[in-house]
């Protein structure tokens, strides 16, 4: 899913780039039509985008599903929100897992995932806009087939 985030370039011109990463941010519509070619196995093979965490961007076409794949996993925060357009992401899924993680150990992944960033930037990304985007997530996904439980605090 990350392969579909919307360019730095985008977010700027649209006033977004503060808020990277919330369920605004990605191309719901060019994910919904690559969901379908993998689910209609119709062609040789289907490029795929994938998201590029050193870069910071997405590369387009950086990866090759072969018809052959048999089972694809689908990960990302959204993909069981209640809202369109993401709701209609549901009938690409033949099972789906929730992974429920702790507030806690969200902030603390957070704090290590943006651990180069300044103390000011860090806490700006993580206080408002991950963790919301978290909360939100939590308040706004559908139940899931299977839910899996942290541990940890």
């Amino acid at each position: 899913m990350d392969g579909f985030h919307y360019d730095d370039i985008v977010l700027e011109n649209l006033d977004l780039l503060g808020k990277k990463g919330s369920p605004n941010t990605f191309d719901v519509a060019g994910f919904t039509s690559i969901l379908k070619r993998l689910s209609e196995n119709s062609e040789t093979a289907v490029a795929v985008p994938v998201f590029d965490r050193q870069l910071e961007i997405s590369r387009n076409s950086a990866n090759i599903i072969d018809a052959s794949a048999r089972h694809l996993i689908v990960e990302g925060n959204y993909l069981m929100l209640k809202d369109k357009p993401w709701a209609d992401l549901l009938k690409f899924y033949d099972t789906t897992i929730f992974i429920n993680v702790s507030p806690n150990v969200i902030r603390k992944r957070l704090e290590h995932r943006w651990k180069s960033l300044t103390k000011e930037v860090r806490e700006k990304k993580i206080f408002e806009n991950d963790l919301p985007n978290a909360k939100y997530i939590l308040e706004n996904s559908l139940n899931s087939e299977f839910l899996y439980e942290t541990r940890k605090n």
